[in-house]
């Protein structure tokens, strides 16, 4: 199903977080690795770009290169659209812990945005009553 034809902003379950990550994709076995970036990802499912059109419906691990581990995970291609020479690809995650996940997301939102950002997530993280 083309891209243009679905509200992805309405049907999301799960927030998705801006990152910049280098990952591989394998399609298909004995096939060429991919070479991929993953620019969001969220508990459900990411957002990566590719040099390569993904056919949807297909499965495929990702290889994650998040500093200092490789992290890999297992989603369906949902859709893909273009964008110039490159491909964005969609992806929904099909077993992958989700716990494992949720600590990545952490460790990668804990290194983006302002000094004052990470302090209102950690804050939002770890609320704190106090009695006067």
């Amino acid at each position: 199903m083309p891209l243009a034809d679905r509200n992805f902003l309405e049907r999301r379950a799960h927030t998705r977080y801006p990152v910049s990550i280098p990952a591989v994709i394998d399609a298909a076995p004995g096939a060429e690795p991919l070479p991929a970036t993953v620019v969001d990802i969220s508990l459900g499912g990411a957002l990566l770009v590719t040099p390569q059109q993904l056919e949807p419906g297909s499965t495929v691990s990702i290889e994650l290169h998040a500093s200092p581990h490789f992290l890999w995970l297992f989603a369906r291609v949902v859709a893909t659209s273009e964008e110039g020479p490159s491909i964005r690809v969609h992806v929904a995650f099909t077993s992958t812990d989700k716990s494992t996940l949720m600590s990545l997301i952490d460790q990668l939102a804990s290194r983006s945005g302002t000094p004052h950002d990470r302090a209102r997530r950690a804050a939002v993280a770890s609320p704190r009553t106090f009695r006067l």
